[in-house]
């Protein structure tokens, strides 16, 4: 099913995100990950969408995302 491939996808995009930490959008895809897991954990949603905040702070939805997943 469409759930158990969350753990997969974010096994993938913590590689990319160590090859390349300084890309937002691969922390905005593991935010995502993590939020739309029916089993994920909405903490870590809320760093990874802080951490895409913090490397394009003028990037709309990923500050969306960081206010969703924060409150």
């Amino acid at each position: 099913t469409d759930a158990e491939r969350y753990p997969l996808a974010r096994r993938h995009l913590r590689a990319a995100a160590a090859l390349e930490p300084g890309c937002a959008r691969t922390a905005y895809r593991l935010g995502l990950a993590h939020e739309r897991d029916p089993h994920g954990c909405d903490r870590r949603a809320a760093a990874w969408f802080g951490k895409a905040v913090a490397l394009e702070p003028g990037n709309a939805p990923y500050r969306a995302a960081f206010g969703r997943a924060a409150v």
